[in-house]
Formats: structure tokens, C-alpha cells, sequence
């Protein structure tokens, strides 16, 4: 599978990715726990990874599995929305 052909879901502390074309569910992460119901994700990707940010915290997933590579706590940023860019990303 490409890249081109997933599309990512940011919903209640999960991604979920998906078959673009059919809808094909392919993974599921779940981020953790939290005391907020509805819980806002900011996602970017490249051909390779997924950044999200959620409950003051950054984490990075490998595209095609879901897997989590690593996690920063963001100690002492708070809970706040934050935005996520990737310089040079190729197009």
C-alpha cells in the first residue's frame, strides 16, 4: 500500500486510518486515557509518519501500522489546541 491511499481520523484520543478508496479500516491507535470526552487532535503526516498532538502531548505513529515511535509529555505546556507543521515536506 502507498501512502496516497490513506486517509487519517483524529477523533477522541484515536487515529484511525483508513483504505482512501473503499473505507477500509486499517488500524486503530488509541492515545491514551483522558477526563475529557470529546478530546481534539491535531494531525499531519508524511510518507512515513503521523504527528498528533492531544492532551499536551506530541506523539508520532509509522503511517502504515499505526505503531507508536515516540512521545514527548510536553511537560509544563499545558493542554491547549497546537498546530503542526512539517518543513519541506515532499509534495
Amino acid at each position: 500500500m502507498n501512502p496516497e491511499s490513506i486517509v487519517l481520523l483524529g477523533v477522541k484520543r484515536r487515529i484511525i486510518a483508513f483504505r482512501r478508496e473503499t473505507g477500509e479500516r486499517l488500524w486503530d491507535q488509541h492515545l491514551g486515557s483522558s477526563t475529557f470526552a470529546d478530546t481534539f487532535i491535531s494531525l499531519v503526516a508524511d510518507d512515513s509518519r503521523v504527528y498528533a498532538h492531544t492532551m499536551g502531548e506530541f506523539i508520532c505513529l509509522e503511517l502504515m501500522t499505526g505503531a507508536v515511535l515516540w512521545r514527548d509529555p510536553l511537560a509544563g505546556l499545558g493542554y491547549g489546541l497546537a498546530s503542526i507543521a512539517i518543513p519541506n515536506a515532499p509534495n
